[in-house]
């Protein structure tokens, strides 16, 4: 069977991720993200982050609050979520080209292609990268789950919709139904 391209849309705390990890742990499906980029040139620049909104606070390099909680966690600090969108849009899609991420995650997608395998990018944004996986022959998969809205009113975070998408996981139940809905509608 030909390996399978899925690339997954929706809001933080959706589900985009759950769904991405269902496929690789329960199909063997190789996952990518399309802020990995990001994520490496955040940690270049290793920027310091206040890690506490409390007066009296303290501030990190970026680096050791990425080596505490992970990139998933990190996101979830206000500061990190602001650099990570402005570094995305305002410098990378707006200065260099909207393509600049896009085409660095396409050559690892292509690789793991190449190698037989399926593949799932989560956190796409943007109308041109919905477009250049199309023309990579894969399937959009928007994730929503009831009272998740954007996080805020960054483009990246309000550009695309679940109408943009060919198909749409409603996750408003439990993990395994999420494991029980994905497993069945990609099984190879």
């Amino acid at each position: 069977m030909e390996p399978q391209l899925v690339v997954i849309g929706g809001y933080a705390t959706a589900g985009k991720d759950a769904v991405a990890n269902i496929l690789v742990q329960e199909l063997g499906w190789y996952k990518t993200y399309m802020s990995y980029p990001l994520e490496r040139a955040l940690l270049t620049i290793d920027p310091y982050i206040p890690c506490s909104a409390i007066s009296g606070g303290y501030w990190i390099r970026y680096s050791e609050l990425h080596k505490d909680v992970g990139y998933d966690e990190s996101k979830k600090n206000p500061e990190v979520r602001r650099i990570l969108q402005t570094l995305g849009t305002e410098v990378g899609r707006n200065m260099f080209g909207e393509d600049v991420w896009l085409d660095l995650v396409c050559v690892e997608v292509a690789d793991a292609l190449a190698d037989r395998q399926s593949v799932v990018v989560t956190g796409v944004r943007y109308p041109n990268e919905l477009v250049r996986f199309k023309e990579l022959g894969g399937i959009s998969l928007w994730v929503e789950r009831a009272g998740v809205s954007a996080v805020n009113t960054h483009s990246s975070d309000n550009t695309l919709r679940h109408d943009d998408f060919d198909i749409w996981c409603s996750n408003n139940g439990t993990l395994e139904d999420l494991k029980n809905w994905t497993t069945s509608y990609f099984k190879e």
